[in-house]
């Protein structure tokens, strides 16, 4: 992911995302922007040191950073957030920041055909990866009800995620947005498509998992998360007390 890059203060973008207030770059991240310093403290420090690694060895390495990965077979599929509660026919949904929050989302399949292009092209560079347009939180949460069929009513409020459940915090929710420049990777005659046009597939597998099986066991990034991230009760105390 493109975690490894820098705010002006040094922070991760991902972690200075998250908070209100202070610098912040504006406009689409390019490849040539900061990076965080390398090392072994996290996980953005770390990606950090292995690109400069690969870049460093004076071999053809393409390094690719996609955002918000999305595609079938993943252990996070995030619409599982949104098409949970539909399915679990919640009455409304909270969501923060207004449901405004933009992080870039980035199909597998877009990635696969980036990759492919970089093996028949070789060389030493570094790519951002991401789909055609950059969806807010909103019109995420409309697409996958428009290609499902899910009654997902999306109930927007100011301000961040709230208590210690993070309510309102879906998988796609920063303070600050989230866009990746793909430019460079648009030179070599790439393209990905748009969310809405590559995201129909992780749903419908999403779907067939839950029917089918124990999607806690395939979709297990969703209990590494520090808090439950389904948490109806305190949901309902929220949206009680708003």
């Amino acid at each position: 992911m493109s975690s490894g890059n820098a705010a002006p203060d040094g922070r991760s973008l991902v972690a200075a995302s998250q908070e209100a207030g202070g610098d912040w770059l504006a406009g689409p991240i390019a490849e040539t922007a900061a990076v965080v310093a390398a090392g072994d403290a996290t996980y953005a420090t770390r990606k950090a040191a292995l690109e400069q690694a690969l870049l460093g060895a004076g071999l053809p390495v393409s390094v690719l950073r996609p955002c918000a990965v999305h595609g079938p077979h993943a252990t996070h599929p995030r619409e599982w957030w949104f098409m949970k509660r539909a399915l679990d026919g919640r009455p409304a949904v909270p969501v923060a920041y207004g449901a405004r929050s933009v992080f870039h989302t980035s199909s597998a399949a877009g990635i696969a055909d980036l990759a492919l292009r970089c093996l028949q092209t070789p060389a030493a560079r570094v790519l951002n990866v991401a789909d055609d347009d950059a969806p807010s939180v909103m019109q995420i949460a409309r697409t996958i009800a428009d290609l499902t069929g899910l009654n997902i009513p999306v109930a927007p409020f100011e301000g961040p995620p709230a208590g210690p459940s993070h309510i309102g915090s879906t998988p796609w929710s920063t303070e600050h947005p989230f866009v990746l420049d793909t430019t460079a990777a648009r030179a070599l005659g790439w393209s990905s498509g748009r969310y809405a046009q590559t995201v129909g597939e992780t749903c419908a597998w999403a779907l067939d998992v839950a029917r089918h099986g124990d999607w806690t066991r395939q979709f297990s990034m969703f209990s590494k998360y520090g808090y439950d991230p389904f948490d109806y009760v305190a949901e309902d105390a929220f949206l009680a007390g708003r």
